[in-house]
């Protein structure tokens, strides 16, 4: 499946183009004409439109666009995560759901496979269109749009059996840390788990190498046991689907665990499949797992004994958690009463029966930056000194990067986020290109799907959007974190005869193409006055390939899909990596069920601001900070490890009173064992 925008035939509203130098070319103003396209379906069945198309100029500037973000810190309530799942929310007023056949995926653009067995259950595919859209066939080929004007409703057709799990998306992941050396510490906590079967904790701040263990320790106990055995499992969604797991509230089968633990063992062992998953599981491995209530804890330790009828600690499972108590401390239900309020995991009595070492890392591969890791440590530990105030001040100055591609900025508050995206939103020129992916899920599902993958419902990209990658791809020095900046919106086909053309993207390539793209499905373009002057305001000796590309461009079906051509920053010293950027697929295994969960997407959004919430567990090149509106403990040492140096950090309204500390947590610390 893939999601494309595509362009209708016509020549009014394009952008106009009647400077003959690069720099005016980036600058000019122009008038501005807008019209509303129909969305279409590309040719491997994904649904995207164009919006509006203005005539105004798609130039290269050194701002970003908008990434919708989910939320902050406030986003991890399991109460209403739960309410969710019950009564979904609408997420605007123009998306609609439908259900339509989930067609197979481009074999090309996909890194899992799928089993082409076909189940009863239907699956919601979700699009902002008001048009409908019809199979061309049943082979998984091209959808078109249909003659029928009214609302999409009624088109069922059957999705395949099960959608493998979300650990095969781990591929190029374990690739790319596959070739890393493990150090003597890392290697010691894979053999307490591996060889001597010893329930651990693990921990360390940031940029230890906790998820390189994580991930090797994931592969290793699934070629060990198979997959069924081994739980992967965190706090939330976005962790889990970082690690291919799911959340342990929902593996668990016992959601926020208000029940008594006898309801809750009464109402499993009549859940057969549930039943099924808590027996055959021999790991399990909790991320994240500061974030979850040692009272919680204690139900499933009794939960695991009785539904397994063994009376060893946690019903003979062995247990991995991993996870910093200095970054997220336990969700507090609303309403609490003082002796039902949250308690660190390391208080619980499952604790102290099940877990047997608890290891601190010590060695910090994230931050190359000495001065970096020692700021890191003193506010992680809340010791806030006048040095370390007037060090973290000091960084309040402006960066800038010679590629234009800037910071991303982190805020503590979801509107904050919201304010900011939508600000740099509005200051591009441009036509917006959305993206909608295409979700297989079954109905009941489809919350849990939207609140457990990174990538968003519908992605809005102009020219000049700034985005972040949402995939590790090794192969192109690109990993999840990466930036870029869109250059234009081009079909497959016509990348492949760029290709022939020009051999490397300068700007003058990136001009070409901007006229070319505007030519795409549009058979009657030469008619246009304002695009032959654009045109022949090109250099003469550029005239006679950028013809050729147009003419192509103008054989394009309208339906054809286009895709956004990025370029990619690899580091600070103007190297790049330019590519064409194709759907993904972002699956999410639920364990006990038939069906798995997946989202085709573009793995993109857009990052000029991203809450830290969502932020945290990234590592983010270049990094700007605001801390105005801090509101919890930890939050600004979690805001401040995403960045790899103080040279690309930059840090807003810092005040030294909202760096805290919890002192059980420290005290836990300090007792914690470092490996030799």
């Amino acid at each position: 499946m893939s999601m494309a925008g595509a362009r209708s035939d016509g020549t009014r509203g394009k952008p106009v183009l009647k400077q003959k130098t690069l720099n005016s070319f980036f600058t000019a103003a122009k008038k501005t004409e807008t019209r509303v396209t129909t969305s279409a379906v590309g040719t491997s069945g994904g649904l995207a439109s164009r919006v509006t198309e203005q005539d105004s100029l798609c130039r290269i500037s050194r701002k970003s666009v908008l990434f919708d973000s989910q939320g902050s810190f406030d986003e991890c309530d399991l109460d209403s995560e739960v309410k969710k799942l019950i009564n979904p929310p609408k997420l605007n007023n123009l998306k609609k759901g439908i259900v339509l056949k989930r067609p197979s995926l481009p074999k090309s653009n996909s890194l899992l496979g799928t089993s082409q067995g076909e189940s009863d259950a239907d699956f919601v595919m979700m699009s902002s269109s008001a048009s409908s859209f019809s199979s061309e066939d049943g082979s998984g080929g091209s959808l078109k749009r249909s003659m029928s004007s009214g609302p999409l409703q009624g088109l069922k057709l059957k999705g395949s059996k099960r959608i493998r799990p979300l650990a095969r998306k781990l591929s190029s992941v374990g690739r790319a840390e596959e070739t890393l050396s493990l150090t003597a510490e890392q290697q010691a906590v894979l053999d307490l788990v591996l060889k001597r079967k010893v329930n651990v904790f693990y921990t360390g701040c940031a940029g230890t190498g906790k998820s390189i263990i994580l991930r090797t320790l994931i592969a290793k106990l699934h070629g060990l046991y198979g997959r069924e055995a081994v739980a992967v499992t965190a706090s939330t969604g976005l962790a889990a689907a970082t690690i291919g797991g799911t959340t342990l509230h929902k593996w668990s089968g016992v959601g926020i665990g208000t029940r008594t633990v006898d309801q809750l063992v009464k109402r499993l062992e009549k859940q057969h499949n549930q039943l099924a998953v808590w027996r055959n599981t021999r790991v399990l491995i909790i991320d994240e797992v500061s974030m979850i209530d040692g009272h919680f804890l204690d139900k499933l330790e009794y939960v695991a004994r009785r539904l397994r009828k063994n009376e060893k600690p946690f019903g003979g499972i062995q247990l991995v958690l991993t996870g910093d108590f200095f970054q997220l401390p336990p969700v507090q239900k609303r309403d609490s009463q003082p002796s039902d309020m949250a308690v660190f995991c390391f208080e619980s009595e499952m604790w102290k029966t099940c877990i047997h070492r608890t290891i601190l890392l010590t060695k910090v591969f994230r931050q190359q930056d000495d001065e970096l890791v020692r700021m890191l440590n003193a506010i992680r530990f809340g010791e806030v000194t006048p040095q370390l105030t007037q060090t973290i001040r000091h960084l309040s100055r402006a960066v800038s990067y010679p590629d234009g591609i800037a910071p991303t900025e982190l805020y503590a508050t979801r509107r904050e986020v919201e304010s900011s995206n939508a600000r740099q939103l509005e200051s591009l020129p441009g036509e917006p290109y959305q993206f909608h992916a295409v979700d297989a899920a079954p109905k009941e599902y489809v919350a849990l799907l939207d609140s457990s993958v990174m990538v968003e419902k519908t992605v809005t990209l102009k020219v000049d959007a700034q985005v972040m990658m949402l995939k590790n791809k090794p192969e192109s020095e690109l990993f999840n974190g990466s930036l870029g900046k869109v250059l234009f919106f081009i079909t497959e086909r016509l990348e492949r005869i760029m290709k022939e053309f020009y051999s490397l993207i300068d700007d003058d390539v990136i001009l070409d193409m901007r006229i070319v793209s505007r030519a795409i499905g549009s058979p009657l373009i030469m008619e246009s006055q304002d695009f032959k002057q654009d045109l022949n305001s090109r250099p003469m000796s550029r005239l006679p390939a950028l013809e050729t590309m147009i003419n192509h461009a103008k054989k394009t079906s309208s339906t054809e899909p286009v895709y956004p051509y990025v370029r990619w920053s690899l580091d600070n010293n103007n190297r790049f990596h330019h590519e064409l950027m194709l759907p993904e697929r972002f699956p999410v295994d639920v364990p006990g069920a038939k069906t798995g969960l997946e989202r085709n997407q573009l793995p993109l959004m857009l990052c000029w601001a991203l809450s830290i919430h969502k932020a945290q567990g990234q590592t983010i090149q270049r990094l700007k900070v605001d801390l105005r509106n801090i509101f919890e403990a930890g939050q600004v040492y979690v805001a401040l490890s995403r960045a790899v140096s103080k040279d690309a950090l930059q840090v807003l309204n810092f005040n030294p009173k909202r760096i805290r500390a919890n002192e059980k947590v420290k005290e836990f610390y300090r007792n914690l064992e470092v490996l030799n």
